[in-house]
């Protein structure tokens, strides 16, 4: 498939071909983004990621975003890094602003957009932003959004887009599957919501989702995770105990899955705290309960 990027590049080459002596040469087209890890320009930074590096990846990916302010990849790049650090800071984590730090990375997808319209990479990266500003804030107080997450994300799903980083710490489509399942599960169902927001949660929907998500890449603690969230909170909304039977076997085979990152030994914390209190499901968000309380929308 011919990327639109690529598209860009002929045209290009084109309108220098076909210009008269002495005109202004085309603008140089912005250079492509790898859609295989190993393909990158910036296989360092893929290494540091694959590593867990987040640190050391924005001072790198800073420096050289600096320089190649026309390279789209990079903007990739430190959007994962920054990702990465947000999520391993608590909301209220003292000294670090996380609204700013989500609003950070939202700027930067969208400059690394006007490079290249569409990509699915950067549109993850909105739909990610976007999302995270969200919880930060509240999904309540975030609603508006909520139908261009939703679309965003979609897009990416019903693209031919397919990308792995080098140990398959990410994975498109099936990451944004998992994201999928994690916002209607948290975007309430109520018909107030679909007034406001254009959108609204839908727990089946939810659990479609996720099922997919561990079908396009089985056996990642997150994906597994996020199936017991499911039938937790299902088991909770509709009083069935085979819900959050499964959700307990969903989680006991979670935790036993080893975990190779910090974010999902992380993940694996919130597992047996869920286990423990399996009726907060529905609520949670990996950087904090959600306040999902209809009267207050109301108001």
């Amino acid at each position: 498939m011919r990327s639109s990027l690529f598209c860009l590049a002929v045209l290009g080459v084109l309108a220098l071909g076909s210009g008269t002596a002495g005109s202004a040469p085309a603008p140089t087209p912005p250079l492509p983004i790898a859609q295989k890890a190993r393909e990158s320009r910036h296989l360092d930074l893929e290494q540091l990621f694959s590593t867990g590096q987040y640190q050391e990846g924005i001072r790198v990916s800073e420096a050289r975003l600096a320089k190649s302010p026309q390279d789209p990849e990079l903007y990739v790049h430190l959007f994962r890094f920054l990702f990465e650090k947000g999520e391993h800071q608590a909301r209220d984590q003292e000294g670090f602003d996380k609204e700013a730090h989500y609003l950070r990375m939202l700027e930067l997808v969208d400059k690394g957009l006007v490079l290249a319209p569409s990509h699915p990479r950067l549109l993850w990266g909105k739909g990610v932003a976007t999302a995270r500003l969200g919880t930060t804030r509240g999904v309540l107080a975030s609603l508006m959004s909520a139908k261009d997450i939703e679309q965003t994300w979609l897009t990416v799903t019903k693209s031919e887009y397919r990308y792995e980083s080098l140990q398959q710490e990410e994975m498109l489509p099936c990451d944004t599957y998992l994201a999928l399942g994690i916002f209607y599960r948290l975007v309430p169902d109520w018909w107030i919501v679909k007034a406001i927001a254009g959108t609204r949660g839908d727990l089946d929907r939810a659990l479609a989702m996720v099922q997919k998500s561990e079908q396009c890449a089985p056996g990642r603690i997150r994906s597994v995770k996020e199936l017991g969230i499911v039938h937790f909170c299902l088991a909770t909304r509709r009083d069935d105990e085979g819900h959050r039977q499964k959700g307990m076997a969903a989680m006991k085979r979670a935790l036993a899955i080893e975990a190779d990152r910090p974010i999902e030994r992380l993940d694996q914390q919130h597992i047996k705290m869920l286990m423990q209190m399996p009726d907060k499901a529905c609520e949670y968000s990996r950087d904090g309960f959600q306040d999902l309380d209809e009267t207050k929308l109301k108001r």
